[in-house]
């Protein structure tokens, strides 16, 4: 789809109309019509419109019906909307009672033509010196509608940032009411874009890749964390591939792929989430059924407080001493096995006590309700997210019988200890990860079935945590 279909997609006005026959840009006027033979993009739009300033010139027709100073004030208007300096500088010469027609006719706003005026600009000279350099600033001068519509465009054409986004999240809101994505998804995604469109342009057009380039400087100076900063320049990243697809930005920057753009993959924070042998054994001998069966569960199969609560019973065989599971966050992949995960005697024991009521559920509230859930608002203008294991989990960190870790940090610390241990590489079955050896990716074909030396690794890891040393 060209630029022209989703012009009229958004209801937006354009001077020229594009001629399919011919694949060109076309204009009546005074009884003649001339053809400009560029291509049906936004670029090519603001080519065409230049052609036809010139076009008009030469059959006598003004250009510029509403005047110079208007011309200029849009020009200055729209370089503010966008943040940048020449609006000012600009405003700056209007202000200064320059006449500024004879600005215009001087080959544009050029620095010879500022000192003829004698007008005092200061700070804002070296601004002038970037139009200068600009080679289409005087053809861009002397064309009222490539200034009006950019002045309008961010208004009208739905392509700032903050409009973008809006239609982005309302794209991803319809996907949770037909029950396609959960309302926990929309919520992260809202968070994400919150804190990255803080350092973008006013408009989508003006991301450039200068504009990447300074989200990704402004983004590793937050205090966030390094999984955070890469998880949010991810969802940037899709959110530009999304402007694209709706034909917003006529191309994605060119850097938004380089691999320069790093994050720490935090060693120091994943030091801090480990957790001792001993502190784990104090846990179990402290802790409700409920928080007991927690635990074991993230050291013995890498399960998180959101995989506990949508734990099925078909998907535990205590008679077997087995969990059978695939995590829910990558279900829809299909490099990723179902793991089959050999449980210990203590967890299969934390099982038993904490089977609850619901139909399908291993665990619930006492009421019979899901331990995490997440809804949106009526009009989705925001969402609900409850966990009932996690307030307890604070709940018992502040009464002093769990470390202030999260629980998942259970989950790194069972991960990291395979990664060291003796059984090296079994780490991604563990954490449900898509296999990365060439053990794992054999193994793969048996996805959900018994593997003994991924059985051996689990019993290691018993014996390190659980066993007094």
């Amino acid at each position: 789809m060209g630029y022209s279909h989703h012009s009229r997609a958004i209801r937006k006005k354009l001077s020229l109309t594009w001629f399919d026959p011919r694949q060109c840009w076309k204009k009546k006027s005074s009884g003649s019509t001339k053809y400009f033979k560029f291509p049906n993009t936004a670029k090519g739009y603001q080519q065409a419109l230049t052609a036809l300033s010139r076009w008009q010139e030469s059959i006598n027709e003004p250009p510029d019906p509403e005047g110079k100073r208007q011309r200029l004030q849009a020009m200055s208007d729209w370089y503010t909307e966008q943040g940048d300096p020449r609006g000012a500088a600009i405003g700056k010469l209007l202000k200064s009672g320059a006449d500024p027609g004879s600005v215009v006719e001087n080959m544009g706003l050029t620095i010879a033509a500022v000192n003829r005026l004698g007008i005092d600009l200061g700070d804002t000279r070296s601004v002038l010196e970037l139009i200068d350099a600009d080679l289409t600033a005087t053809e861009e001068l002397k064309n009222p509608r490539i200034w009006q519509e950019r002045f309008e465009r961010p208004k009208k054409n739905g392509v700032s940032v903050e409009q973008a986004v809006e239609m982005f999240v309302n794209e991803k809101l319809s996907l949770v009411k037909a029950g396609k994505r959960a309302p926990a998804t929309l919520a992260s995604i809202r968070d994400r874009l919150r804190i990255v469109r803080q350092f973008l342009p006013m408009s989508v057009a003006s991301i450039d890749a200068l504009a990447v380039s300074r989200v990704y400087s402004k983004l590793t100076e937050t205090k966030l964390s390094g999984a955070r900063q890469k998880n949010i320049w991810i969802m940037f990243r899709t959110f530009l591939n999304w402007c694209f697809e709706q034909e917003l930005i006529d191309v994605p920057p060119r850097n938004i792929k380089s691999k320069r753009f790093e994050f720490s993959d935090d060693h120091q924070d994943r030091a801090k989430m480990i957790f001792t042998p001993k502190e784990i054994r104090s846990m179990l001998e402290t802790l409700p059924a409920r928080g007991r069966a927690a635990v074991l569960l993230a050291t013995n199969c890498g399960l998180t407080p959101a995989d506990l609560a949508v734990l099925r019973k078909g998907e535990v065989d205590l008679k077997a001493g087995r969990i059978i599971y695939k995590r829910i966050k990558t279900r829809k992949q299909e490099r990723v096995p179902t793991a089959n995960y050999k449980l210990w005697p203590e967890t299969i024991a934390a099982l038993k006590a904490t089977k609850s009521n619901h139909p399908e559920l291993w665990f619930s509230t006492e009421d019979g309700n899901p331990l995490r859930t997440s809804k949106l608002k009526a009009d989705g203008s925001m969402t609900s997210i409850w966990s009932v294991l996690a307030t307890q989990w604070t709940r018992w960190r502040g009464a002093g019988l769990v470390p202030n870790r999260p629980l998942k940090g259970l989950r790194k610390t069972s991960s990291t200890a395979i990664e060291n241990g003796p059984y090296k590489g079994w780490e991604q079955l563990f954490l449900g990860h898509a296999p990365e050896t060439v053990a794992g990716r054999h193994y793969v074909v048996r996805t959900g079935q018994p593997i003994p030396e991924f059985d051996k690794a689990l019993d290691w890891l018993r014996d390190q945590f659980l066993l007094p040393q």
